[in-house]
């Protein structure tokens, strides 16, 4: 998605982490600034029918806590993203 809205082909919803550096180079810009999500919600998918493994529900845990602090982080001043956690 990210290609193609800088190829100019419609528009995207992505996280300002992937398109901070272009809309400082002004490659894309906010249609809609006020259309931001406090939360945007993911989807951890597994095998049918059979119970999520412990390791699973601690990575999904990792993953959530890590979106969530870098949602409250102010990224401005990294050109191509925060180091990860």
């Amino acid at each position: 998605m990210h290609q193609a809205a800088r190829s100019g082909i419609g528009l995207a919803y992505l996280i300002k982490l992937i398109v901070q550096e272009d809309l400082a180079r002004g490659t894309l810009f906010e249609v809609v600034p006020s259309a931001s999500l406090k939360r945007m919600p993911f989807q951890v998918l597994h095998a049918f029918g059979r119970m999520p493994t412990h390791r699973l529900l601690v990575f999904t845990e990792f993953v959530a806590e890590t979106v969530r602090a870098l949602q409250e982080r102010d990224l401005s001043h990294w050109p191509s993203g925060p180091p990860l956690p």
